[in-house]
């Protein structure tokens, strides 16, 4: 897994008993979030079902929300770093979106969970800080191919393009497509923002 820029107390350990505490930490909160809202999990539900005391959880995190929050990138932002660095905007799109999406098959109400909770703004922001560079990196050819030189244009493109393909990823969730499904809504509208 890629370093993400989020919280968490001893996330710079190397020591094996803190790596495997964290990661039951981790896999608790994405088997809680199966059946319960974000907002209703507390620390003795997650602890509990972890197999950790309280004093081992705020040893690991400030709080709950920190928890989720990395919980939630672990589960979904490596996805995005892969799909970035393979991302081309002219090949396999359909099929790229549809690999993206598959992170999320068979587990749509934990996903739409994270979507409704509080820790989701924080997780857009490290999904566009991901997909920024590429994006602004694959609507530069065509830009110009379009006359659009001004850096900032395109740089407001990438952020709208990002954004938006996101947005859309949710709702798609939201409403139970399939891996494949969300990659044809997704390959759509960009054959028409791409003018395909």
């Amino acid at each position: 897994m890629s370093e993400h820029i989020l919280p968490g107390r001893r996330s710079e350990s190397t020591d094996p008993r803190a790596l495997r505490t964290r990661k039951a930490l981790v896999d608790a909160v994405l088997t809680l979030l199966n059946d319960h809202d974000a907002t209703d999990l507390n620390v003795s539900q997650i602890v509990k079902e972890a197999g950790v005391s309280r004093q081992v959880f705020y040893q690991h995190f400030e709080d709950r929300d920190a928890l989720i929050l990395v919980a939630a990138a672990d589960w979904v932002l490596d996805a995005y770093e892969r799909f970035a660095e393979r991302f081309s905007i002219d090949q396999n799109f359909e099929a790229s979106v549809a690999e993206l999406a598959t992170v999320v098959a068979g587990k749509t109400e934990a996903a739409v969970r994270l979507i409704d909770s509080p820790v989701h703004t924080v997780l857009d922001e490290e999904v566009h800080r991901v997909m920024l560079p590429t994006m602004r990196e694959q609507l530069l050819p065509r830009s110009q191919e379009w006359g659009v030189t001004d850096s900032q244009l395109v740089d407001d493109m990438a952020r709208v393009y990002v954004a938006g393909m996101q947005r859309l990823i949710e709702q798609c969730v939201r409403e139970g497509c399939t891996p494949e499904e969300i990659g044809r809504r997704a390959e759509a509208v960009r054959r028409v923002l791409i003018r395909e």
